[in-house]
């Protein structure tokens, strides 16, 4: 028997230095019809363009400050705080987290779940949505949560997404393409297809989910969809309900430096321990040729030969066609040579 849950939906929404945007976004919450309550937990990562104080007017126009209606402010050590409900729909909650000190590093990005977990927690589902993206259809969480509801074997619901591309690079999602059908890992990786601004799944995910080396995540979004499919099963719709809007500040790039590179195929091989049913041959063949690059970068460190070390013992036959049989065994000999000296 599920223990019933305080909140309906909760809206995840990480931002940061999206002044420009997080209007966009927070209308889109408030314009959700819906036959139930939700809560969006907005956390700003310690902006420095100004954001917090687009945000703090949003309030003052939009939502009841008053105390009757719930209002309130605190402070943590990490952040100060409100909650308000918004002054015509009365199912729309939001809870503000304005940081005191910037979260993005890799070893400090966890904090910001815990700080949303009492809410997270006590969710029955959760909706994702970044401050620079928005939601189009006022039915989005009506829509999924009904189709939740009625498919219990159904872990996830996602969406199609129109693209806004406001950068000068090459758009390398397909969320536009997304069909009214189940989607399987296949589906979603190695191409990226689905967009968090349409996810929608069920809460207790994480803590079925135990991730192993889950810093070594450059990002979470395939490996939440991959999460669900590993629990459950993935329904995607048809109809675009969100804008990824893609600008020169977006994460999503090709890495092109050794420590990008690095990270990246950190991002691999987390993947490869956590997902069994993913393309392990495309992993392998991706950590290979990363690892070959930053053989080549790090031309003059000797620590390098343990990336072309790597690269061999993670796909011996991709090196094969990387570099000819007897470059690659004279490389290979200077590299057991070295290691010989360096672990004897």
């Amino acid at each position: 028997m599920e223990i019933e849950k305080k909140y309906f939906v909760v809206v995840r929404c990480f931002t940061y230095n999206h002044a420009a945007y997080i209007t966009d976004a927070l209308n889109g919450f408030c314009m959700q019809q819906t036959t139930f309550p939700f809560i969006c937990v907005i956390v700003d990562d310690a902006s420095t363009d100004g954001e917090q104080d687009v945000i703090k007017a949003y309030l003052e126009n939009h939502f009841d400050l008053s105390k009757e209606a719930g209002f309130r402010q605190w402070e943590t050590e990490d952040a100060f705080w409100t909650i308000a409900r918004h002054g015509k729909n009365e199912n729309c909650l939001f809870v503000v987290s304005y940081l005191k000190k910037n979260l993005n590093r890799s070893d400090l990005k966890y904090k910001k779940l815990e700080l949303i977990r009492p809410w997270e927690g006590d969710s029955k589902y959760i909706a994702l949505c970044e401050g620079d993206d928005y939601w189009i259809s006022p039915l989005k969480l009506q829509k999924q949560t009904d189709f939740l509801e009625t498919h219990p074997d159904f872990t996830m619901c996602f969406h199609g997404s129109d693209v806004k591309n406001e950068s000068d690079r090459e758009v390398m999602i397909h969320c536009d393409t997304i069909e009214t059908r189940e989607y399987f890992p296949a589906d979603v990786f190695p191409e990226w297809v689905p967009h968090l601004s349409s996810f929608c799944f069920r809460s207790w995910i994480n803590e079925r989910f135990e991730m192993k080396h889950s810093e070594w995540l450059e990002s979470g979004d395939t490996a939440t969809v991959l999460k669900c499919m590993h629990l459950g099963r993935v329904w995607g719709m048809k109809e675009h309900m969100s804008v990824y809007r893609m600008n020169n500040f977006s994460s999503m790039s090709q890495p092109n430096n050794v420590k990008a590179i690095g990270r990246y195929v950190q991002h691999l091989k987390c993947f490869l321990l956590n997902f069994p049913k993913i393309d392990k041959e495309y992993c392998y063949m991706e950590i290979c040729e990363y690892d070959y690059k930053r053989f080549k970068q790090n031309d003059g460190d000797r620590n390098r030969f343990y990336f072309l070390w790597d690269a061999i013992r993670t796909s011996p036959r991709y090196m094969l066609k990387k570099e000819k049989q007897r470059v690659k065994v004279k490389l290979k000999s200077l590299l057991i040579k070295d290691l010989k000296k360096t672990y004897r």
